[in-house]
């Protein structure tokens, strides 16, 4: 029995239900291949997946190396450090979307970032953190042209996909409107679309409006 995972040139990709190891087999599961662990990433082009590439130091510590993609036709793996992109290797990055020009992730940190602060309905003065960083990166399918698309300090990327069409970009997030004294009077959240200029770059996420 075979738990799947995803198909890919008429056969099934997944792991074996006893064994726990990967697999591919026939559309008729009537024979089954051992093969080498596959990613499990849903963010892939055609034949590529992109995904975060760490490495595990002890049973609770990981050191995020950058991303990584694999050819599935090929079998070809490439790395992009993050010093290769010109990010900043304090943090992680998560691929969002990848189109057919595209790589679209964003920024992630390991310890929670203070956004502001709120009265709750007790009347107590509560912190509020986020550990995304409000920023948006896209580069070409190659690494090249790595480019900070969107940076809003205030907003948090909620979901762990988007979709692009065309120049809108769509994705649920969560934007705090925050005073100068850190004080939070007002949080937008919901599913989102941004504009991207000739450049890539979004000035603003905004609420999508639905008509019935």
């Amino acid at each position: 029995c075979i738990l799947p995972q995803f198909f890919y040139n008429g056969e099934l990709y997944g792991r074996d239900a006893k064994l726990r190891t990967w697999v591919k087999a026939d559309l008729d599961l009537k024979e089954m291949t051992p093969i080498e662990a596959q990613p499990t990433t849903n963010q892939f082009y055609e034949n590529t997946f992109f995904y975060t590439k760490f490495e595990q130091i002890d049973s609770k510590t990981k050191k995020y190396l950058g991303l990584e993609s694999y050819n599935m036709k090929t079998g070809e793996t490439k790395l992009f450090t993050n010093e290769m992109l010109g990010l900043d290797e304090k943090y992680r990055y998560n691929v969002l979307h990848v189109d057919e020009n595209y790589v679209y992730f964003k920024q992630y940190s390991d310890t929670k970032i203070l956004v502001g602060t709120k009265t709750s309905l007790k009347g107590e003065i509560i912190n509020v953190y986020k550990t995304d960083m409000g920023k948006l990166y896209r580069m070409k399918h190659d690494g090249t042209e790595c480019t900070l698309i969107y940076d809003n300090p205030n907003f948090e990327f909620k979901s762990l996909g988007a979709v692009v069409c065309g120049d809108k970009i769509l994705i649920r997030g969560q934007e705090y409107s925050v005073k100068d004294d850190g004080t939070i009077v007002n949080t937008f959240v919901g599913m989102m679309v941004g504009t991207m200029g000739e450049d890539g770059t979004i000035d603003k996420f905004e609420n999508i409006e639905l008509v019935y």
